[in-house]
């Protein structure tokens, strides 16, 4: 099964896309208009913040070949599809790029 998020912001064009494969979920962030930035100049890392209104979470995830899809750690998707699931307004942030999803 894939899920996507609809595109509906023309200027930062960020996407969020989860695959479940048997027992296993995997959760990208896909990018259609820019580059995603490297964390500390690594080119295989990006930072990534989830803004609720409760709390931010921060993470460093992969930055997959092209800079334009990022793979959230195996370890942080359960917390990522929770607060996703539990909150109806979510800002995903990657540098000044961002993406706000609401009633999810």
């Amino acid at each position: 099964m894939r899920v996507f998020t609809r595109l509906n912001d023309p200027v930062n064009n960020l996407q969020v896309e989860i695959i479940k494969h048997g027992d296993e979920t995997h959760a990208y962030i896909n990018v259609h208009s820019f580059t995603i930035p490297c964390y500390n100049n690594d080119p295989k890392k990006a930072q990534l913040t989830l803004i609720t209104p409760e709390k931010e979470l921060t993470m460093i995830v992969s930055r997959l070949e092209g800079g334009q899809r990022l793979r959230i750690p195996p370890e942080i998707v359960p917390d990522f599809l929770s607060i996703l699931s539990e909150n109806n307004d979510i800002t995903l942030s990657l540098g000044h790029h961002y993406l706000t999803l609401n009633q999810i």
